[in-house]
């Protein structure tokens, strides 16, 4: 199955045009994050190390298998359906915000900001999550999706989770088309998988790295209110 701190597991393109997405990636990739050629490999393993060895309490196969309501949150919006405050201050002085989320099924999206004491570079500020539902709370590591099943059910109760959230895939797509991202953001695939996720999902993915581009002129169906989630 991907942060980019992607993503679990975490196309056919935000931008209007394929010459317009590679246009614009071809500039992001200029970024000094981008420019380090092992930066892919230093977040893979160091999520391999803390992530998958991550248990937590005991769940049912019901909430297992209980897809999420959708929900839209921003700054200015409604936070109910996040389960946890949108800032948090770091030791170092950073603040990471919560700027927008996004969830239906069991699949989701999180944009986060993070705010700098000092970042002269601007290195990396901004991050995309997707993560997927997995008994009782989201998860971005497939291989700490698998244990923590595994950990309280059996084999082919992962099987089962694994398929259909794999068939929900195409529901989360739907919901991404119509949302447009107020920046150009990129984050590192977690692994293989995700990067297959994230193109499933639409996603531009280019050496390890998927990118979640602005539409300039888009009008963001879930800011507006206009979407309406089938039931």
């Amino acid at each position: 199955m991907g942060k980019y701190h992607l993503i679990i597991l975490m196309a056919i393109g935000f931008g209007a045009t394929t010459t317009s997405n590679e246009d614009t990636i071809r500039s992001l990739q200029k970024s000094t994050f981008l420019r380090n050629e092992e930066i892919v490999d230093l977040y893979r393993d160091k999520w391999n190390r803390i992530y998958p060895a991550r248990i937590f309490h005991s769940f049912s196969e019901q909430e297992l298998f209980s897809p999420r309501e959708y929900c839209y949150h921003n700054l200015n919006s409604d936070r109910a359906c996040l389960s946890s405050d949108c800032s948090s201050p770091s030791s170092t002085g950073e603040t990471r915000i919560i700027r927008e989320f996004l969830r239906f099924g069991f699949w989701s999206l999180t944009i986060e900001q993070t705010i700098k004491p000092f970042n002269p570079e601007r290195i990396k500020e901004w991050e995309l999550t997707i993560a997927v539902w997995c008994g009782n709370r989201r998860v971005f590591h497939p291989q700490q999706a698998k244990n923590n099943i595994l950990a309280y059910h059996d084999q082919s109760v992962y099987e089962r989770w694994k398929q259909i959230v794999l068939a929900d895939l195409d529901n989360f797509a739907e919901v991404l088309r119509v949302f447009n991202p107020m920046n150009h953001i990129y984050s590192v695939a977690c692994s293989a998988s995700s990067e297959r996720v994230c193109k499933r999902l639409n996603l531009e993915v280019r050496n390890g790295i998927a990118f979640l581009l602005h539409e300039k002129g888009k009008v963001c169906q879930h800011k507006s209110g206009a979407f309406m989630p089938s039931t």
